[in-house]
């Protein structure tokens, strides 16, 4: 064929993928490899690659612009094109989220994400951050999407769980809890030793998105009816002297399950409906469970232990896997301190990341149970990660600053600023990708568009 035009550097690259003979053509490997010779990572090579992945060249030295990716897409036998779109398209996925629909990119393969644009012309800047909550004597600490994607929940140190219209961008529903006070004094005595105890610390939808369960600074969980406003209390998660430092709270997707856990290292797993403990399960390890996430098949339960505690080292910890049905811990698959929202699976559920004390993220391969990377910002610490539909995996840092990674490659898609120095608290990705929230001293959310 003739040489292509406007190709620039990808000329040769496309005329061989273009050859009449299959076997002159170059496989994906070698494509891949032409493609992404020069370009910057922020994976470290501490663990394998993840398989099918080019590993990083971690010898180049990085530039003060954002490296470019390109993607190969590969149909049929061999037959390939090169596509590049705007670094705000990057986070639309291939693949189904839980809530949402699939999306393919401008091409219409599926199963990799879309790249980003190779000429800084090309790229636009970044959304600029939305304000629906600038705190108003309240820190949002914990954000969460419906299944939908129409509504979002914020819950704070003000006890007040907050629900937005996504569309209006207006709050449309406030529940209040009344903090359970069993101690032998006043209220304000017992919030003036511990200052959470009649905040909301953590929010999360039930799958078909008419509940709210919320951990309350209290030790209890709150069950909302989004609908009416009703509110049952379940009891208190550990019969204790809490710090009511964090909680923890997930369903699971299929409405059956409910998993809390608050200033202990153990889970308690319960059913919603009948408002019953089923089971209460022991990581085995002396440090508080800081976050549990359930797979998207709700068949596997992922916690974290740790809290980040300053006075711990990076090893004081666990990450663990419990089958749901069994009830049984399945693996632990390192000695880690994690934080709260240190722990999240992919939409497909087949990788697992996990944000060590040390502000560095572990990807994990599920299946194999192994390690297969490691992704770090640019300087300071990740305190919060979520996955998005796909590929990109979001993570918040104490800078008020949001990287979000391909999760498969380490590369990174898109640097976002809450506008604030205040430190991410936690993020949220909308079922379809399009928003990402996050509470920094205040809620925030970014719109991608095409």
């Amino acid at each position: 064929p003739d040489p292509p035009r406007h190709a620039g550097p990808l000329a040769p690259l496309i005329l061989a993928l273009l050859e009449k003979d299959p076997a002159k053509r170059p496989d994906a490997t070698a494509a891949a490899r032409t493609l992404t010779d020069g370009t910057g990572s922020d994976r470290t090579t501490d663990a394998a690659p993840i398989a099918g992945e080019t590993p990083a060249r971690a010898d180049r030295p990085t530039t003060g612009r954002r490296p470019s990716r390109r993607t190969v897409l590969l149909a049929g036998l061999g037959a390939a094109a090169a596509t590049a779109i705007p670094v705000a398209l990057a986070l639309r996925s291939d693949s189904d989220g839980a809530g949402g629909s699939p999306s393919q990119s401008p091409s219409g393969a599926s199963g990799h994400p879309a790249a980003a644009s190779s000429t800084p012309s090309s790229a636009p800047e970044p959304p600029r951050p939305v304000a629906l909550f600038d705190g108003d004597g309240s820190t949002p600490l914990s954000v969460a999407f419906a299944p939908s994607g129409t509504m979002l929940a914020s819950a704070g140190t003000d006890g007040l769980v907050r629900v937005w219209d996504t569309a209006t961008r207006t709050a449309v529903k406030t529940f209040a809890h009344r903090p359970v006070n069993l101690w032998n004094k006043p209220l304000d005595q017992v919030v003036a030793w511990n200052s959470r105890f009649t905040a909301a610390l953590s929010v999360a939808f039930g799958p078909d998105g008419s509940q709210l369960a919320v951990v309350n600074g209290d030790g209890t969980v709150s069950l909302w009816n989004i609908a009416d406003g009703g509110e049952t209390v379940l009891p208190y998660l550990e019969p204790t002297e809490w710090n009511g430092a964090t909680g923890s709270v997930a369903f699971g997707p299929r409405g059956g399950l409910l998993a809390t856990t608050y200033d202990a290292p153990t889970v308690r797993l319960w059913d919603p409906s009948s408002r019953t403990n089923l089971a209460t399960l022991a990581t085995g390890d002396t440090n508080w469970v800081a976050q549990v996430t359930f797979s998207p098949d709700g068949r596997t339960l992922a916690l974290t232990s740790g809290n980040g505690n300053p006075g711990n080292t990076v090893a004081d910890g666990v990450l663990q896997l419990w089958d749901t049905e069994s009830r049984t811990r399945t693996a632990t698959l390192t000695n880690v301190n994690s934080a709260p929202y240190s722990v999240a699976f992919s939409r497909d559920g087949k990788t697992l990341a996990n944000l060590r004390s040390d502000g560095k993220v572990t990807v994990w391969d599920v299946a194999s149970r192994t390690a297969t990377g490691t992704l770090a910002g640019p300087a300071s610490g990740a305190t919060c990660i979520a996955f998005g539909p796909g590929r990109p995996l979001g993570g918040g840092f104490d800078t008020g600053k949001v990287t979000v990674w391909d999760s498969g490659s380490g590369k990174t898609e898109v640097v976002l600023s809450t506008d604030t120095s205040s430190t991410v608290t936690c993020l949220a990705f909308s079922p379809d990708g399009r928003t990402i929230a996050a509470t920094a001293g205040r809620l925030v959310i970014w719109q991608f568009t095409g």
